[in-house]
């Protein structure tokens, strides 16, 4: 008898341990999560109590999934695929229907969502892996039969950035802008694109190739080296002027001036467990005259990113950045801590945010929230408006 109450002591104590294995989630944050970020794509998590877990993108091509494993407990969280991706931290539930996530890409919020969110049956089967991988980069040439393109950032550590890639074009290939499609002859070198394809016998296959054209960005550079306004020689002074003084001539001299920050996510690695990197610019807003002659524009110039230092110094629980936690910031000597755009930062303005507009000067693109609702004659008035008001305080004539 006491061998069998023995044996059922151990059976019950073993059974309890496992089932206490078994919920490695915290009960409160079981269920479906929609993240809660500006844009485009968005992202949805099924939580299961003990740990599985899918992962829901939708983008203009669609919705799709891909399994994890997800862990959460005692405010610390941990997420993993089988494909290598990881993320985790420290979370607060502020809510039965919200919850705050720290991780790589700083604070996340998560909203509880039901199954009509992603339009599809009440628990879909995650999708097996496929033999195929995406790319970001600039296009270096192309042809009907070839694409050759360079990274445009690191990928990993077998694929920095920089690295040439050439993938085989042929009649299966799609070529997308936007969800429209278009002929592979459109694509130039210059181009950005994201080309997601298949190894078959050493080659590179592209399926699906997501195209964005350099041109916008090309035609504003090449208008800016003309000689639109003044004779060539002053208009050369004045480029050589800006690129030696930079951010400068935007700012008051020899007082604090009030900055903010922007959110830009960058989404062209479509890597659903890899998404787009948030990044953090402070800017500064100025009042610009409005061609109408109705209220002035609100214009944002991005001065630089913060740096994760200084957005873990500005972080609080409720997932808000406080910049006067930082530094203050002078206007004089404005170059230790402001900076222009470069090339790619440029690009992801203007390719993710409606409201950019690019100007001659640095930073070379800046945000007007209302740009969207304006017509083409008034943007290239207003973006005259901007560059006169760089050149005036260039020379010491600052418009007040």
């Amino acid at each position: 008898m006491k061998t069998l109450w023995a044996i059922g002591f151990v059976t019950l104590f073993f059974a309890s341990l496992a089932g206490a294995q078994a919920q490695v989630v915290e009960s409160a944050l079981v269920g479906l999560w929609q993240e809660l970020a500006q844009g485009a794509p968005r992202f949805y998590y099924q939580i299961d109590p003990d740990g599985k877990c899918v992962r829901y993108v939708r983008t203009a091509s669609g919705l799709q999934s891909e399994a994890g494993k997800f862990e959460a407990a005692k405010n610390r969280w941990t997420i993993s695929t089988p494909s290598g991706g990881s993320d985790g931290g420290t979370y607060t539930v502020r809510g039965p229907n919200l919850v705050a996530l720290t991780g790589k890409r700083g604070i996340i919020l998560w909203k509880r969502t039901g199954m009509e969110a992603l339009q599809g049956p009440s628990r879909p089967q995650p999708r097996p892996r496929e033999n195929w991988r995406e790319v970001p980069g600039i296009v270096k040439s192309a042809s009907a039969e070839q694409l050759v393109l360079v990274t445009d950032r690191d990928m990993s550590v077998w694929l920095p950035k920089g690295t040439e890639m050439t993938f085989l074009v042929n009649r299966e290939t799609k070529i997308l802008s936007g969800s429209q499609s278009v002929a592979a002859t459109v694509i130039q070198p210059g181009d950005a694109v994201t080309v997601r394809y298949e190894e078959e016998r050493s080659q590179r296959i592209a399926k699906v190739v997501w195209w964005r054209s350099a041109e916008g960005l090309t035609m504003v550079r090449q208008w800016c080296q003309a000689s639109r306004q003044g004779d060539r020689v002053a208009r050369e002074n004045l480029e050589r002027r800006s690129k030696a003084r930079g951010m400068a001539p935007w700012f008051p001299g020899g007082r604090e001036i009030p900055v903010y920050y922007k959110e830009v996510t960058v989404y062209d690695m479509i890597d659903i467990f890899n998404p787009g990197q948030v990044i953090v610019y402070l800017y500064l807003e100025i009042d610009v005259p409005n061609p109408a002659g109705s209220e002035p524009f609100k214009v944002q110039v991005p001065l630089r990113p913060l740096t994760n230092e200084e957005i873990r110094a500005a972080s609080s629980p409720d997932g808000m950045l406080y910049i006067e936690k930082l530094p203050r910031y002078r206007s004089d000597p404005v170059v230790e801590w402001a900076r222009p755009l470069t090339e790619g930062e440029q690009r992801t303005f203007l390719e993710m945010d409606q409201s950019a507009l690019a100007i001659c000067y640095p930073p070379y693109v800046v945000v007007v929230p209302d740009l969207k609702q304006q017509a083409g004659e008034t943007k290239e008035t207003l973006r005259a408006s901007l560059e006169r008001f760089y050149e005036q305080s260039l020379i010491g004539r600052v418009p007040r």
